[in-house]
């Protein structure tokens, strides 16, 4: 093994180096850390992208109801008097269905 303070040798510190490390020290603790911000605008945007998915979601929540007992009436309607087709729509928004009678009325309990 080596001994260690064999190697090591002392240095004297510069003229003026205390003072300097001080007020570097004093420097760094009067500026307020930078994280906080960061972390404040990643909270900020995060709340900010919940709160537009929420009102999303609260836009589509009745189309989605919609068309959840528009699908239910369908199947409701094939069991009872036919069939029902959807046609294709070049609109998103809109769709067209036609039902096919099969001719044989059944009465609605």
């Amino acid at each position: 093994m080596t001994d260690a303070p064999s190697w090591q040798r002392a240095l004297d510190p510069p003229a003026g180096g205390l003072t300097r490390l001080m007020r570097s020290v004093e420097a760094r603790r009067a500026r307020p850390p930078r994280g906080q911000w960061r972390l404040a605008f990643a909270g900020a945007a995060a709340a900010i992208v919940v709160a537009f998915g929420v009102a999303q979601h609260q836009r589509e929540a009745p189309r989605r109801a919609f068309e959840r007992h528009f699908q239910a009436a369908l199947q409701a309607e094939r069991a009872e008097r036919g069939i029902a087709r959807e046609l294709p729509s070049t609109r998103t928004d809109v769709r067209i269905v036609v039902l096919a009678s099969s001719g044989v009325t059944v009465p609605r309990p």
